[in-house]
C-alpha cells in the first residue's frame, strides 16, 4: 500500500499538467477561434486562469517529487542518535512531501474573480450627454433623451482571459416619442425570453422595481447596447430600461 501511494504521488503531477493543456486547447476552441471567425462566444469559464493554476500545481508537485526522490536515493548522513537527537524514520520524507503538496495545492487554489463597477454621474444634463454619446455610437437616437442613468459591473481583470460585463441603463423620453423607440428596437431574441428581473449588485435608486418590471414591453438590447444578451423594456410613461451582459 505504501509503494502504491508513493507511485501515485510521484506520477500524480501529470494530471494537473494534462488539465492545464486540455483547458488551454478548450480556450482556443471555445474563445479564440469563434472570435477570429467574427462570432461572440457565450461562456464565462476562466479557461486561461484555470490553466495557469493547474500548470502551477503541476510544477510545484514535480519539484516536490524531485526533492523527495533526491532524499530517498541519497539520504543525508546522520550521526549516531543520542538522547537529544530524534531518529528520522523512513516515513519522514513521505510525510513531508504530502504536507508540502497539500500546502501548494491550497495556495494555488482558484481565487474569486475581481469585481469592479462604474457609474455615470453628474448633473442631469451631464448624464444625458454622456449616455446619449454612449448609445449613439451604434445608431442614431430615435428621439431626445430627457434624463439618463448608466452603471456597469465588471467581473475579472482582463489579464487571464476576457472579463464579463453587466450594464444597466435607465432612460426617460417624452411619452409621445415611444413609438419611435419601439420602431427602432428589434424583437427580443429567443435566448432572452422570458425576460428576467435583474438588480445591480450594489442597489441603485434609479433602477426599476419588480412592479415596474411587470409592466414593461420587451425588445432586443442589440441596437441600444451593442450586446445580444439581456433586454430593453419600455414603460408606458416614457421610461426605458435596458439590461445587457456578456458571457
Amino acid at each position: 500500500m505504501r509503494r502504491i501511494l508513493i507511485a501515485i504521488l510521484s506520477a500524480g503531477w501529470l494530471l494537473p499538467l494534462w488539465l492545464s493543456a486540455f483547458t488551454m486547447f478548450q480556450y482556443l476552441s471555445e474563445e479564440v477561434w469563434p472570435r477570429l471567425a467574427g462570432r461572440q462566444p457565450i461562456n464565462s469559464f476562466p479557461f486561461v486562469e484555470f490553466s495557469s493554476q493547474a500548470f502551477t500545481v503541476a510544477c510545484v508537485w514535480l519539484a516536490l517529487v524531485i526533492v523527495f526522490w533526491a532524499w530517498r536515493v541519497n539520504p543525508p548522513v546522520v550521526s549516531p542518535p543520542t538522547q537529544k537527537t530524534p531518529i528520522l524514520n523512513d516515513r519522514t520524507p513521505m510525510r513531508t512531501l504530502t504536507l508540502l503538496l497539500l500546502c501548494s495545492m491550497t495556495a494555488c487554489g482558484p481565487k474569486r474573480p475581481a469585481e469592479t463597477s462604474r457609474e455615470i454621474s453628474g448633473t442631469q444634463a451631464e448624464r444625458v450627454a454622456s449616455v446619449s454619446s454612449l448609445i449613439s455610437k451604434r445608431a442614431p437616437l430615435p428621439s431626445p433623451i430627457l434624463d439618463a442613468h448608466f452603471a456597469e459591473e465588471q467581473t475579472g481583470d482582463g489579464q487571464l482571459g476576457p472579463s464579463d460585463f453587466t450594464a444597466f441603463y435607465a432612460l426617460s423620453v417624452a411619452p409621445a416619442d415611444l413609438a419611435a423607440w419601439r420602431s427602432a428596437l428589434p424583437t427580443i431574441e429567443a435566448q432572452n425570453t422570458p425576460p428576467k428581473y435583474i438588480t445591480p449588485k450594489q442597489p441603485l435608486p434609479w433602477w426599476l422595481t419588480q412592479n415596474d418590471f411587470l409592466g414593461l414591453t420587451f425588445y432586443s438590447p442589440k441596437s441600444l447596447t451593442g450586446r445580444s444578451n439581456g433586454w430593453v423594456g419600455i414603460a408606458p410613461d416614457g421610461r426605458i430600461f435596458a439590461y445587457a451582459f456578456t458571457m
